[in-house]
């Protein structure tokens, strides 16, 4: 088992109403897989 601490770039500003699932995996540079966990900040989810 190991931990990376990838960051993802976002190219605009989070709008309301956004799918913010569907930016963070069009701007991840990685891919997911079962059993990996997305951690998101605070101020991202409150815009």
């Amino acid at each position: 088992m190991s931990l990376q601490i990838i960051p993802i770039h976002l190219k605009n500003d989070i709008q309301p109403n956004d799918d913010l699932v569907e930016l963070l995996l069009s701007s991840s540079k990685s891919t997911f897989e079962n059993g990996d966990v997305l951690v998101v900040s605070q101020k991202i989810i409150s815009k």
